[in-house]
């Protein structure tokens, strides 16, 4: 039996004959939505965290400022107000998961920052696994809060709910035991970065909160085998499950034995000259500003990822010739 299905349509069957989604259905659980203001403060540090500790992949360099890293991972490891919302719009987990994977050789970096990059990583994926983390079209996912891992290791589920006072008052505080203090001109980049993000995110969400976009595949929300059983068991009448038989939309929209699976915000499809209402379509100057930036952002990466592998044979030498002196 599959255990989900990436391969759905309309396609009525003698035993179906409800109509298939529409726009309306679609809708319903569309994770491409409007930010809140309270979520601000919390979106431009997680933007810019991710920005900086990318540079850790697949090493830092002698040159990097560990200071900054480790502030800003004791940021991470403090926080009390990323929501599931603000952790999946960031794809901060991503980066994290990306940065304890790390293959050597790697620096000997201070502040414990290996060590801790993996706990965290290890602390973010526990919590994701819990059974009541909310889906990102649902008004949960904006006050259902990220456990830290400094503040207790034990998991007591998902997360916890505040109302929209505590809310205020955390988005004031911008985190939770330790407070993010950056230097003026990391302030001007870090807004600048998170400005960038926003404009573009924005951008692309007017046009899929109008459009919403349709799942690339549907799995079973139960994660059991008995679970998955009788999800499959819904979605035919007969009751026969068969690799490559087809399954009607009208089936899966709508099933609570049922969730859908959605590709990156990055690549949904939003039409290049897309204005939201009220707004100027780009021009062609602005298509290729916007060209501009990104080759030039992408000379900056190749260079320091340059860097890195010349760094990372450095290291490999110094360990061939350790492992020399020790056969000696």
């Amino acid at each position: 039996m599959d255990a989900g299905i990436g391969a759905y349509d309309s396609v009525q069957t003698a035993s179906d004959t409800m109509p298939a989604a529409t726009t309306a259905d679609l809708a319903r659980f569309n994770p491409h939505r409007d930010l809140l203001p309270t979520q601000d403060r919390v979106l431009r540090d997680l933007i810019y965290i991710k920005h900086v500790l990318g540079d850790l992949i697949p090493t830092t360099l002698p040159e990097d400022d560990y200071q900054l890293y480790s502030d800003l991972l004791r940021s991470l490891e403090a926080r009390t107000d990323i929501s599931w919302r603000v952790y999946e719009e960031t794809n901060i987990g991503k980066t994290i998961m990306a940065a304890a994977n790390r293959r050597g050789p790697i620096a000997n970096e201070p502040f414990f920052i290996g060590d801790r990059i993996k706990a965290l990583h290890k602390h973010w994926h526990a919590l994701e696994l819990t059974s009541d983390r909310p889906e990102r079209w649902e008004s949960a996912s904006d006050t259902m809060f990220l456990n830290p891992i400094i503040q207790g290791r034990a998991l007591g589920g998902g997360g916890k709910h505040l109302d929209a006072a505590q809310q205020t008052s955390m988005s004031d505080s911008a985190s939770g035991h330790f407070k993010l203090t950056l230097s003026p001109e990391q302030e001007v980049e870090a807004t600048s970065i998170y400005t960038k993000w926003r404009r573009k995110r924005d951008h692309r969400v007017s046009y899929l909160k109008l459009h919403p976009p349709q799942p690339v595949a549907w799995v079973p929300v139960s994660r059991s085998d008995v679970g998955a059983r009788n999800a499959w068991g819904t979605l035919f009448d007969d009751g026969t499950v068969s690799a490559g038989r087809r399954v009607s939309y009208s089936r899966l929209v709508g099933n609570k034995e049922w969730k859908p699976i959605f590709s990156s915000m990055d690549w949904a499809y939003v039409p290049h000259d897309w204005a939201a209402p009220g707004e100027q379509a780009p021009t062609d100057e602005d298509l290729k500003k916007d060209i501009e930036a990104l080759i030039a952002e992408g000379d900056k990466k190749a260079e320091r990822n340059t860097k890195q592998v010349l760094y990372q044979q450095e290291l490999k030498a110094q360990l061939r010739q350790q492992e020399e002196k020790r056969e000696l």
